[in-house]
Formats: C-alpha cells, structure tokens, sequence
C-alpha cells in the first residue's frame, strides 16, 4: 500500500510538473515574444522621431530661407524706390 501511495504521489507530480512546466514556458515565450514587440514599437518611433526633427530641422531651414529671400527683396525695392524719386526729384537745367 505504502508503495503504491508513493507511485501516485510520483505520478501525479510528475504531471504536475509536466504540465505547470509547460505553462510556465509558454509564458516565458509569451513575455519574451512581448518584450521583442515592444522593442520594435520603440525601435519604430525612435527611428519616426529622427526623421521628424530632421524633418523640422528642414522646415527651419526654409524658412530662414524665405525670410532672408523676402527681406532681400524688399531692400531692392526700398532702393529701386528711392532711386526713382531721386530721379525724378532732380531739377531740370533751364534752358538759357
């Protein structure tokens, strides 16, 4: 009787083991398959982050461009401006 109640208490801890030990490794895939997943989400969004500054590196660059373009712009036409009055402000020779 004693040998019979240890060859089930073997058994069923063999089952047991067998079957916990199953789950525990299927969670440990499952964390592992999580952990690789969120670590090519934060690969993705720090890769979309660089493109984005250097994205708004290049809008910054543009800009500055405009606005130097613009401001080139209205110096010539303050100038051709000026130039036209001077023109036209000058006195004629009178004819003697």
């Amino acid at each position: 009787m004693e040998k019979a109640l240890k060859d089930k208490e073997t058994e069923v801890s063999k089952q047991l083991q067998t079957k916990y030990g199953f789950d525990i490794q299927l969670m440990e895939k499952q964390s592992e398959a999580d952990i690789r997943l969120k670590d090519q989400i934060i690969t993705s969004l720090q890769e979309k982050i660089k493109e984005q500054h250097e994205q708004l590196k290049e809008y910054a660059d543009k800009a500055n461009r405009a606005e130097a373009s613009v401001k080139d712009i209205a110096v010539k036409a303050i100038e051709n401006a000026s130039k036209i009055r001077m023109v036209s402000a000058k006195p004629e020779k009178e004819e003697s």
